[in-house]
């Protein structure tokens, strides 16, 4: 097995990744259509698994195509499973604290990613644009920054006379997540310096002590 590739479970957002570089490996690999059932046998786990068993008692390149074009595609890769999968991860999210900068950064990406399925597919262009101001997404910001973005929020209906695109909600949370990182990043910054300056004078105060004895 290649230690580099990563064994496919289920996860829709990771499948269309995963499926190029398992091809990428077919082809560097030198793999013979009759031995690549075999290595989808090792790269694609349980509960993604069930779904190509009948798969695997055929032994022939056409079972191969079938398994991992057709039957794993369809089950993972397309539009609709994309789309769910992004929607239950926004269901799932926990509340977020305003001092957690890993957490929302990663709901920035999270968000991004949205963005960039809600360009390419059709089913998911106008369910971002309904979440910009619904329950279930103010409900996992941080309250400091859900009020700012209601009034992002006002001030964008009464100028634009709407309410704005998913775009605009992407940009603000990321915009909100680089400050709050690199104001956490300052914090520690800080809080290093002082650390050091506090050691220095104590390791001055202990050679004065042993200088004078």
């Amino acid at each position: 097995m290649c230690s580099q590739l990563k064994i496919f479970t289920g996860n829709a957002l990771e499948f269309i990744i995963w499926e190029k570089s398992f091809r990428r490996l077919g082809v560097q690999a030198a793999i013979d259509e009759s031995d690549k059932l075999d290595y989808v046998k090792d790269y694609v786990a349980r509960p993604a698994r069930e779904c190509i068993d009948i798969y695997f008692l055929l032994d022939s390149s056409n079972a191969y195509r079938r398994a991992i074009i057709a039957r794993l595609k369809e089950w993972f890769g397309s539009d609709f499973a994309v789309m769910k999968a992004l929607k239950e991860k926004l269901d799932s999210w926990p509340k977020m604290r305003h001092d957690d900068a890993k957490m929302i950064v990663k709901f920035a990406d999270f968000i991004s990613q949205c963005k960039t399925a809600m360009e390419q597919i059709e089913d998911f262009k106008n369910i971002p644009n309904e979440l910009t101001d619904s329950p279930v997404v103010m409900n996992k910001l941080p309250e400091q920054l859900a009020t700012e973005w209601k009034r992002k929020v006002v001030t964008f209906r009464k100028l634009a006379g709407s309410d704005p695109k998913f775009h605009v909600f992407a940009k603000f949370i990321r915009d909100e997540a680089d400050i709050i990182a690199d104001a956490v990043m300052t914090k520690l910054s800080n809080e290093s310096a002082e650390l050091a300056k506090e050691r220095s004078a104590k390791e001055n105060s202990t050679v004065v002590w042993q200088l004078s004895n």
